[in-house]
């Protein structure tokens, strides 16, 4: 196939594509390519390595026209897109496909200009809550579609469908329990108030920094609460959750007023995206998108946070100068009161313990992927670039961030997820962020507590007895339940560049299919949450009542490790979390409706 036809047919507005398309054009003649590599080597040898080969990127993207049109790539406002996303959801309507209904009317709430348009949009959403008997959420969309102005001509459907509503409501529908809130179950840490007291930052050879514990835990204890850095939504469900809390409240969800990509829950949550970030984005939002997967979306996110936190790049460089030479991290700052800028931003630059490890990194596509995101930010966003890029230092100096955010990314941030109950993983998943306290805690493929995300939240559970002086580990998704050890070490090694050597691995344990079950240890007091029908299976009632009867199960007989019963315990225990707190996405709850009738 000849180079151009090849260019078009692999043609993408992704960065993947970008980049596939930039190395195809450097390797279309043998000059070219050697050029390409001695210039990589001339650029590492000397210089300023990281800025030298970011700028050449740059000037390989310009030279081969692959820098993206960020106006082809917006998503403008239109009730002609508006009407087609809403007829959209009356045929998943029809086919009682309700929660992708709901997406798609919130899709149209986005895309409408005019105010009868997102109100026919909203009367239409509230339909679909009355369908899935959801009636409080009913009633609020029917109360947002009259404040948008919902058309006189069709207000008689509304009001019908109010009044069903209201004697349904008082009729059918029983009192919500209340969600659970989770809180830290030992006495808390006075200057760190989101961690116990008991937990302490130590360093040794092995693992460099870690967290341990001072005291005796015993299983199913809340030892931290961690809120993130930066955090960004899954495309998939920005028309589902709240940019801000990243909460599903599908109901209450108002759009942008001019980016058609964001949906928020509440008058604050909106006025914080715009201090936060949403200043920044709202005109490039399209671009984002389409351009970054959110790995990358959380560079970008974590970058202009950073930045909005100093008045000017000058204030900001100094800052880091001096994060950088003292190497504080979360255990070295008082958090009981006021925070400045420094200190909320210290221990999210400081998770690279090991500078070098960025003038070395020789993956061309981290710089092309900086280059991309210098190149929005210069040239496509004037709030950033008039604040931000006021000199040539300035620019570099922007270079440098992004660069260390590409690199770190992938091996510190962390996913936000729910219930996950099929093979659809990524139904599940719906965010992720960057956390200062998290990041702290180490791996094991035999984690000795989990992490339960609640909206933006990291709510650290112990699912083991940890005592005195013990480490805590997390798991980074490789758990030896779920996945054999070879497995394990090729994918901890190619994303964390680290050979794991935890017990589980040391000792090869099975996974949980072929894990012995003795007699001797009874079998797991299932009755609150899965050995349930439909209608009781999200239950926060009967998942509190699990919650402890697993605890107390756990804490009896946890030292049979590793064994079939505990090792399903320990699931069981982060999945009545998870009820208790209303972690259950929209569509599982559907989905147990619809089983049900």
């Amino acid at each position: 196939m000849a180079s151009a036809e090849w260019r078009q047919c692999f043609k993408s507005e992704t960065s993947e594509g970008i980049y596939a398309n930039l190395i195809r054009s450097v390797g279309d003649d043998f000059h070219s390519m050697f050029a390409f590599h001695f210039n990589l080597f001339v650029l590492r040898e000397c210089g300023d390595p990281i800025v030298d080969t970011v700028d050449m990127a740059l000037e390989m993207l310009s030279d081969n026209d692959l820098l993206p049109d960020v106006q082809k790539l917006a998503e403008e406002k239109s009730d002609a897109k508006a009407e087609e996303f809403r007829l959209k959801g009356n045929a998943f309507f029809k086919y009682k496909k309700n929660v992708k209904a709901i997406e798609e009317y919130n899709k149209s709430a986005c895309y409408a200009v005019s105010k009868e348009k997102i109100s026919l949009a909203i009367a239409n959403r509230s339909a679909v809550f009355f369908e899935m008997r959801m009636f409080r959420e009913c009633l609020g969309s029917i109360r947002m579609a009259r404040e948008y102005g919902y058309p006189e001509r069709l207000k008689e459907k509304l009001d019908r469908r109010e009044a069903n509503c209201k004697e349904s409501l008082e009729e059918r529908e029983p009192p919500r329990v209340g969600k659970f809130k989770p809180k830290i179950d030992l006495p808390v840490n006075e200057k760190i108030p989101f961690v116990a007291k008991c937990l302490a930052l130590r360093h040794d050879r092995k693992y460099g920094r870690k967290i341990v514990t001072t005291k005796e835990i015993h299983a199913g204890t809340i030892i931290a609460i961690d809120e993130p850095f930066s955090k960004v939504l899954l495309g998939s469900t920005q028309y589902m959750r709240c940019a801000t809390c990243l909460v599903e409240v599908p109901h209450l969800l108002f759009a942008c007023n001019q980016c058609t990509q964001t949906m928020f829950c509440s008058q604050a949550c909106q006025e914080e995206a715009m201090k936060d970030f949403h200043v920044i984005e709202c005109p490039i939002n399209g671009a984002l998108f389409k351009l970054f997967d959110m790995g990358l979306r959380i560079v970008f996110r974590t970058v202009i946070s950073a930045f909005l936190l100093f008045a000017d790049p000058n204030t900001m460089a100094g800052a880091v100068m001096k994060i950088e030479r003292e190497r504080k991290n979360v255990f070295n700052f008082d958090w009981s009161g006021a925070v400045s800028a420094e200190q909320r931003y210290a221990p999210i630059h400081n998770m690279l313990t090991k500078e070098k490890k960025l003038k070395e990194n020789s993956d061309f596509k981290n710089h092309v992927n900086t280059a991309l995101i210098f190149n929005l930010l210069k040239n496509n966003s004037p709030e950033f670039s008039q604040r931000f890029l006021t000199s040539d230092k300035a620019e570099k100096f922007l270079k440098k961030i992004i660069f260390r955010y590409v690199v770190l990314c992938p091996m510190n941030a962390y996913s936000f997820d729910t219930i996950m109950e099929n093979e659809h993983l990524d139904d599940f998943y719906y965010g992720g962020g960057m956390h200062g306290f998290r990041t702290l805690i180490n791996h094991s493929c035999n984690p000795n507590i989990c992490i339960n995300t609640m909206g933006t939240r990291s709510v650290v559970m112990t699912v083991k007895k940890i005592v005195a002086g013990e480490q805590l580990f997390a798991n980074y998704s490789c758990n030896f339940k779920y996945m054999e050890r070879s497995m394990r070490q090729l994918v901890l090694h190619k994303q964390h560049d680290f050979h794991c050597e935890c017990v589980a691995c040391t000792k090869n344990f099975p996974m949980l299919p072929f894990l012995r079950e003795p007699k001797t240890i009874p079998k797991v007091p299932l009755h609150a949450t899965r050995a349930h029908c439909c209608s009781c299976r999200f239950d926060v009632k009967n998942a509190t009542e699990g919650f402890y009867a697993v605890r107390k199960y756990l804490r009896k007989y946890g030292h049979r490790y590793p064994t079939s019963q505990i090792c399903i315990a320990e699931e069981e225990l982060k999945y009545c979390l998870d009820i208790m707190s209303g972690n259950v996405p929209l569509v599982l709850r559907e989905k147990a409706r619809l089983i049900e009738l």
